[in-house]
């Protein structure tokens, strides 16, 4: 019996010990070492929280739309689109989207654009992403559904000109690959500050960035003249539902303009109080300017206008006037003939043919007379500078257009080496590689 119990007491302990020795093991572990906690001791450390996830903004490219429009709109820095555009050289020219084409842009936390992805094709994604002060640039497998595009607008494509004036703008526009057309409005949207046959000198520049129409017409969407070391730019905007082209500061340059009404060799006769005259043989005002051309180039209208005369007028011959509203008007002498149609109360526009030059009247040679008259007054049209109008209205949404025809510009300029600048740079901007 005394045995019995001696193992009894033995086992009881032996369970003990066992089921102490348990829970101490127990909190040995959860306190490690001394006793302490795991955040204390530093020997174990809780998961670190998740980083926070980068907002992000996708569409696609609508047709029309040049890429660096779109990133401007999303409130990319142009300095980044330009580093995007070089860190991916080599890779996908990115100044060259496609309507269709999709991209993302993904901002950090604190509102800084931190990557760009860019759809290159159905299984290829173009990637930047931060790489310390700069980024950089890979291309990444990868297969994205098919999207529809809206077909709202024609996909159109983008050219850029740029010359160097050796004899006149004209000339130069042509060397350059420009048609004759978009010369002239190239020189009608600055006539306003220039007449280009006095104030374009030899070393002088230009640039125009054009948007190609389905018709195969360019409409001009910036333009620069560089004249005598001063820059003059234009940029088209629409203003709400007023179209129009504007200076860097967003002043218009549309005002009242007049072009140049003829091709001519040389000025005859300026404007002046005092002129021999030499059919008459004294001393008479000439209130007007004398392009000497050949016999039958073609006379246009300055600006829009109503004809309020067209017919013979004495020592003028063959002779036309043409109000162009309530302050401006012009006229045009020693013409040929008349252009077919054109009489009086004949609504035309700038740039219409109205005649042709000649000798008539009084002339000892084939040219133009022509005149100015403001309030019913003669101008000197060669110092005419015509006016201007007010600004635009939303000019931060301007100043983000005006921004991005100057990335393209630039990206254009870039894009080759230029042995001559008397060349075509031309790129497509709504058409696939």
């Amino acid at each position: 019996m005394a045995k019995k119990s001696h193992g009894s007491l033995i086992l009881a302990v032996l369970v003990v010990n066992f089921f102490a020795g348990a829970w101490f093991g127990y909190q040995s572990e959860q306190r490690g070492v001394g006793g302490m906690t795991p955040a204390a001791s530093g020997m174990a450390q809780p998961a670190a929280a998740p980083e926070p996830e980068l907002r992000e903004r996708s569409r696609l490219i609508l047709p029309g739309e040049s890429l660096m429009q779109v990133l401007l709109g999303l409130d990319v820095p142009a300095r980044i689109i330009l580093e995007w555009r070089d860190a991916a050289k080599g890779l996908y020219d990115i100044s060259q989207v496609r309507p269709g084409q999709e991209i993302t842009v993904r901002y950090a936390p604190d509102g800084s654009v931190a990557e760009f992805a860019l759809q290159v094709s159905r299984s290829k994604v173009l990637l930047i992403t931060r790489n310390g002060e700069g980024y950089e640039a890979e291309l990444r497998e990868q297969v994205l559904p098919k999207k529809e595009i809206p077909r709202s607008k024609a996909a159109f494509a983008r050219k850029f000109y740029q010359g160097t004036i050796d004899s006149n703008l004209y000339q130069a526009g042509i060397d350059a690959g420009m048609d004759p057309d978009l010369i002239m409005n190239l020189a009608t949207i600055f006539s306003i500050q220039f007449h280009f046959a006095s104030s374009m000198k030899k070393g002088d520049r230009f640039e125009a960035l054009t948007e190609v129409m389905p018709s195969g017409d360019e409409k001009l969407l910036a333009a620069k003249l560089v004249v005598g070391g001063k820059a003059y730019n234009a940029y088209y905007y629409k203003d709400g539902s007023r179209p129009g082209y504007f200076d860097e500061k967003a002043r218009a340059w549309e005002g009242f303009q007049l072009i140049r009404p003829v091709r001519y060799t040389r000025i005859s006769s300026h404007y002046t109080r005092r002129r021999y005259n030499p059919v008459l043989g004294y001393v008479t005002p000439h209130l007007a300017v004398d392009y000497a051309a050949r016999q039958g180039t073609p006379v246009k209208a300055a600006a829009a206008g109503v004809i309020t005369f067209a017919g013979w007028r004495g020592g003028y011959g063959n002779y036309i006037e043409l109000r162009h509203n309530s302050k401006y008007s012009t006229a045009y002498g020693h013409m040929s003939r008349l252009a077919r149609g054109v009489r009086s109360g004949s609504r035309v526009r700038q740039g219409q043919v109205i005649g042709y030059v000649g000798a008539t009247g009084r002339a000892t040679g084939p040219h133009l007379d022509y005149r100015v008259f403001k309030n019913g007054g003669s101008v000197n049209p060669l110092r005419f500078k015509g006016e201007r109008v007010k600004r635009v209205n939303a000019l931060a949404q301007f100043n983000k257009t005006r921004l991005a025809m100057e990335i393209e510009i630039e990206c254009f300029k870039q894009a080759v080496d230029i042995p001559n600048e008397k060349v075509i740079l031309a790129a497509n901007a709504g058409r696939g590689q």
